[in-house]
């Protein structure tokens, strides 16, 4: 499914729990935990087969920080920058941010079918990924 989509899936089911991210009784944390479990469990569903751009991995990162917006009842009209509201949340974007789960499970999906076609592959690509290669003219 398209990673457009997805996210509007995320979206509705972010909408549809309007009424928990206004609730004073539910602290930040509880609701930052109910927002991996129920908004994004949703929306990266099926990441594994996603081939992720810049463009999309920005349109993810949108996504994400939309989500903290909503949560902190912080409009974007107020001008607040994104390590604002990530601190304000206590979130450690390198370690817990959605692209990067998004990318653990790509490698994961990627190496459980290597694991399947036989050792000999295995080997082979996991030192592709551990060491550049010199004879290539990009960046490493």
């Amino acid at each position: 499914m398209d990673i457009r989509k997805r996210l509007a899936m995320g979206r509705s089911t972010m909408q549809s729990l309007s009424s928990v991210w206004k609730s004073k009784d539910i602290s930040t944390t509880t609701k930052v935990r109910l927002l991996k479990v129920l908004v994004w469990s949703v929306a990266i569903c099926g990441s594994e087969g996603w081939t992720l751009r810049n463009k999309e991995e920005k349109y993810i990162e949108a996504f994400e920080m939309c989500c903290y917006r909503r949560l902190l009842r912080i409009p974007w009209t107020q001008h607040k920058t994104n390590e604002w509201i990530l601190c304000q949340l206590k979130v450690d974007k390198r370690t817990s941010g959605s692209c990067e789960i998004i990318k653990v499970r790509i490698l994961r999906s990627y190496d459980t079918e290597i694991r399947k076609s036989g050792e000999g592959k295995r080997s082979r690509v996991c030192t592709m990924l551990q060491k550049p290669n010199p004879s290539y003219g990009g960046r490493h």
